[in-house]
């Protein structure tokens, strides 16, 4: 009955902690689709803002562009002297552009980069602490496993101990028997012999012309 008490509180706890583990796992994966919503979301935003920035820088490029278009058509010399410096505030602008989108990318796939690491690490975190409960399961059954094939043994044990006693019981009695019987035929050959022995005496006093009182008399007492 312990057994089977333990056996079953073993099954309730296997059951509550496998109900734990999907709530967990459950758990789990709406975090994980939070995080990649959250990501989703993120990369959504900053490719709109890269989109809208590109635009606004465009539309500035475009501007100064048009601007010193004007100037040039409307000055000679002077744009021509200033033609290399255009180039130069050009190739600025787009050296300008570049390493701003440059730097937005990087910080972008950092964050990226950190917010995977992040979401490896507890799904690690996670697996190592189902694969400890899942290692401390198997000990508890084996523990349980090997009790009961101990309890097994000490029962078969003391029952082959009770028969070999029952056995021991057994011959004891029937020797016992053999004894009381022998001893019995023996008495009851005892008293036949003393029976014939009483009577061949008194048949011998007789023949001397003994009365029978005085024959039974003198005969020893059984």
């Amino acid at each position: 009955a312990n057994l089977e008490h333990a056996t079953s509180r073993m099954m309730q706890q296997q059951q509550s902690r496998e109900a734990r583990l999907a709530e967990r796992s459950k758990a789990y994966q709406q975090r994980r689709a939070a995080v990649e919503a959250q990501l989703a979301e993120r990369n959504a935003q900053r490719e709109a803002q890269e989109r809208q920035w590109r635009a606004a820088m465009e539309a500035r490029f475009q501007h100064c562009k048009e601007a010193i278009d004007s100037s040039r058509m409307s000055m000679t010399q002077r744009s021509l002297r200033n033609s290399s410096a255009f180039g130069n505030t050009t190739r600025a602008w787009k050296q300008m552009l570049e390493e701003e989108s440059r730097q937005r990318r990087e910080h972008h796939t950092l964050a990226e980069t950190n917010s995977a690491r992040r979401l490896s690490e507890r799904r690690d975190h996670e697996r190592r602490a189902r694969s400890e409960a899942g290692l401390h399961h198997r000990r508890v059954v084996e523990q349980t496993l090997s009790s009961k094939q101990q309890l097994d043994h000490k029962r078969e044990a003391h029952m082959v101990a009770i028969s070999n006693a029952v056995d021991e019981k057994n011959a004891s009695i029937r020797q016992f028997r053999q004894q009381d019987e022998a001893a019995r035929q023996a008495r009851v050959r005892n008293a036949y012999a003393i029976g014939s022995m009483m009577k061949e005496v008194e048949r011998g006093m007789l023949v001397k012309n003994m009365p029978p009182q005085e024959v039974r008399s003198q005969l020893p007492s059984i």
